[in-house]
């Protein structure tokens, strides 16, 4: 009882406590939110590829004519006239 008693007088039945932890919580949330919004600024930001679209792959050619050969993996090719395949 005497240690209660003397927890009592410091902490005020707890509010003493509980202020702490509602002050820690909002300060801690003021902080996180805006840190939050930085990251996911610095995410989104990107300098333009606008200056480097001649280095871009370009499309297959839809239509080919004549035999194709395609390299399928290691020891793959696939040998073809645009009919028949081999």
């Amino acid at each position: 009882m005497l240690v209660t008693a003397k927890y009592r007088r410091h902490s005020k039945n707890g509010k003493d406590a509980m202020l702490f932890i509602k002050l820690s919580f909002t300060l801690l949330s003021m902080l996180f939110v805006p840190v939050i919004g930085v990251f996911g600024y610095q995410l989104n930001n990107h300098p333009s590829l606008k200056p480097y679209e001649s280095f871009f792959l370009k499309p297959p050619y839809e239509e080919r004519k004549g035999v194709t050969a395609t390299f399928l993996g290691v020891s793959t090719i696939l040998i073809s006239d645009g009919e028949t395949s081999i």
